[in-house]
């Protein structure tokens, strides 16, 4: 009785697996990557507003990069956001000069988190036709990123786009997370649903953000989205929702940044994505996942190693191997993707206990004590037993 559960189990692991492998290499067909445009409108000034805190280390590589950028008229603007290290620092000695904007600011008002007052206050100082938002940990390969997509998007009546990125995998937590976390965001948010005018789904990425300014300002910019834990997403579907078009680029090709460098990074990322669901949709849609999780992500590994450990070889033993071998095809998949050593493809079973533990997390902690969030030096608290559905508290410290 227990080998044929085994062996149903298996099978159907399987099956989703092998779906799962088929819809993600297909995902790879409806992204439209940037290309080299034939023109560019040189009338139009772009705002690059770079928000940054304690960016000491990687404020010099991204200002520029964006210095760097021809055929396009551009303001640059510095978003100092509080910083305790030397942000301000090596922007005054080093690109004043060349006529970068440096605004420094002190904690968000209340009710905002610290990236959107940072952006926001950028938006506030800048007057170019469109605004380019990116992180202060974002670089470009060449010298025409920016001017190709304000081509694109003039030419096609974009109003909004974003860029899908190169990510960094220089560090060991991002070559056990990033893998498993990209093919989760092509399964769970595929690019060409954001790029669908007609689905709700808009998926942004915050290191490369370029907007209309009219258009920024119609939906509110960053000020309607200034409770928000992910301000890129929810500014992206923002825009959609209110009937601009808005796209989403592969420009894995043209620029590069970073994610996170260490396994705490990365479950304080997952902490802010959970609670972000649980804030718009309420606990029972971690609860979802949480379930989803232990099936499809922990069950193949329990399967594994029963197969491993059986005394006899049996069909049961053979099949429960499999739906683990095809996560680990999935991961070297997207280790390749990332430019990435394949051979770390078995850190995926890191990754899904970190995802687990952070869906169980919040599942147990948002309706009762609150989840506090830990980001770039701040804490931020959601959720709590006083609260009421979809309504969160938020106290900075």
């Amino acid at each position: 009785m227990l080998e044929f559960f085994i062996i149903t189990v298996s099978l159907f692991l399987t099956i989703i697996c092998i779906a799962s492998i088929m819809k993600r290499i297909s995902e790879e067909k409806f992204i439209t990557k940037l290309e080299r445009q034939g023109g560019s409108n040189r009338d139009a000034v772009v705002s690059v507003i770079i928000p940054a805190r304690n960016e000491e280390k990687t404020i010099s590589r991204c200002i520029e990069a964006v210095l760097n950028q021809e055929r396009v008229k551009k303001e640059v603007i510095v978003v100092d956001d509080a910083s305790e290290d030397d942000t301000s620092s090596v922007v005054i000695s080093n690109y004043l000069s060349y006529g970068v904007r440096l605004i420094r600011i002190g904690s968000p008002r209340e009710w905002w988190v610290g990236k959107s007052w940072a952006c926001h206050r950028g938006y506030l100082e800048s007057s170019g036709d469109w605004l380019l938002f990116i992180d202060a940990d974002a670089s470009f390969n060449d010298r025409y990123v920016v001017s190709d997509t304000l081509a694109y998007a003039t030419h096609n009546g974009i109003d909004a786009l974003s860029l899908i990125p190169m990510l960094d995998t220089s560090s060991l937590a991002s070559k056990a997370m990033l893998p498993t976390l990209t093919a989760l965001m092509y399964l769970l948010t595929p690019p060409r649903r954001s790029n669908d005018p007609n689905d709700k789904l808009a998926f942004f990425y915050g290191s490369y953000m370029l907007f209309r300014r009219d258009v920024y300002e119609s939906v509110g910019g960053h000020a309607a989205v200034r409770d928000h834990i992910l301000e890129d997403k929810s500014l992206g579907e923002l825009t959609k929702s209110r009937g601009f078009r808005v796209l989403l680029l592969d420009g894995r090709e043209r620029m590069r940044a970073k994610f996170n460098e260490t396994f705490n990074g990365y479950l304080n990322a997952l902490l802010r994505l959970f609670t972000e669901y649980a804030v718009d949709a309420g606990v029972r849609r971690i609860l979802k996942y949480l379930l989803a999780g232990l099936i499809f992500m922990l069950l193949p590994v329990a399967l594994a190693l029963y197969g491993i450990f059986m005394e006899t070889l049996t069909l049961a033993s053979i099949l429960s191997i499999i739906p683990l071998l095809l996560i680990f095809f999935i991961q070297a998949f997207e280790l390749k993707r990332l430019r990435a050593p394949i051979y770390y493809f078995p850190l995926v079973i890191l990754s899904v206990l970190i995802i687990l533990y952070a869906l169980l997390f919040v599942a147990l902690r948002y309706r009762l004590g609150g989840v506090n969030l830990n980001w770039r030096g701040r804490t931020y608290r959601y959720g709590g037993a006083s609260i009421v559905k979809k309504e969160v508290t938020m106290v900075e410290k």
